[in-house]
């Protein structure tokens, strides 16, 4: 039976996409899933970067491959046990890759995994489309600043009028900086009940990033990383002899000792 696909998506840029598709991968991979994850920001990614990870192939080999060869024959495996197929080496080469390309690589990586989560880009571009019909669940992100909100709103109103708002929810990062909206208000503004909410943390999320060390499992007592292991529990159920060992086997992966 094929995986679950995973679109994390966002009307802009700078809302945190790549951030949350990095923790996602690794806590669903800690449970004992196989778990990959594609860059599908195929200009500019930086999901191979996020996780301290230096691709020896790319999207792009994939798609001039020759016969024979599996995507997963371009994988890049993190130490969680993510395998990741990492964006294009140069902007210039995403134009050689379509939404055919695209849905093929795709469905071939749902095939052999349980979860296929995609780092698109933001916005409607074609090949974000393509990626947003093929998924089971698409992840929006957001922030709680009026622009953000407005622009989201706009995203979940094209995807109902495409018949896709159903498979969206909405995730408000940042939640806990300075913003204008409510928590409660937002219900109401986007027209969803489906709401999770990140703190914001820049310290520990720019550390993360700048590292490549998710923070679920350097610092799996955070705030932000118990918001995202409650957000993962409820997206993705699963069996409870998994849930009350997954932070402990985290915190068996760390990499190297916490800096101050």
């Amino acid at each position: 039976m094929p995986g679950e696909l995973i679109a994390v998506c966002s009307a802009t840029g700078g809302t945190g996409r790549t951030m949350i598709t990095v923790n996602i991968s690794v806590i669903l991979a800690s449970r004992g899933n196989k778990v990959a994850a594609l860059d599908g920001d195929l200009q500019f990614g930086d999901l191979c970067m996020a996780m301290d990870v230096v691709p020896a192939n790319t999207i792009t080999d994939v798609v001039t491959r020759d016969d024979g060869k599996n995507v997963s024959d371009f994988y890049e495996r993190h130490v969680s046990g993510v395998e990741i197929l990492a964006a294009p080496e140069r902007p210039e080469e995403a134009d050689y890759i379509t939404e055919n390309d695209l849905s093929s690589i795709l469905n071939e990586m749902k095939a052999n995994s349980d979860y296929v989560l995609v780092d698109t880009m933001p916005g409607f571009s074609e090949r974000s489309l393509s990626i947003m019909e093929l998924s089971d669940q698409l992840l929006i992100v957001t922030s709680n600043g009026m622009a953000a909100l407005k622009n989201t709103k706009l995203m979940l109103e094209t995807l109902e009028k495409l018949n896709m708002k159903s498979k969206a929810s909405i995730i408000v990062n940042r939640s806990t900086s300075l913003g204008s909206i409510r928590a409660n208000e937002l219900n109401e503004m986007l027209d969803t009940n489906q709401l999770f909410y990140l703190s914001n943390d820049y310290k520990h999320v720019s550390y993360s990033l700048e590292t490549g060390i998710p923070f679920v499992t350097e610092r799996p007592k955070l705030e932000i990383s118990k918001a995202m292991f409650h957000m993962v529990d409820t997206l993705f159920p699963y069996e409870q002899k998994y849930r009350t060992n997954t932070r402990k086997r985290l915190l068996q992966k760390t990499l190297r000792p916490w800096k101050k």
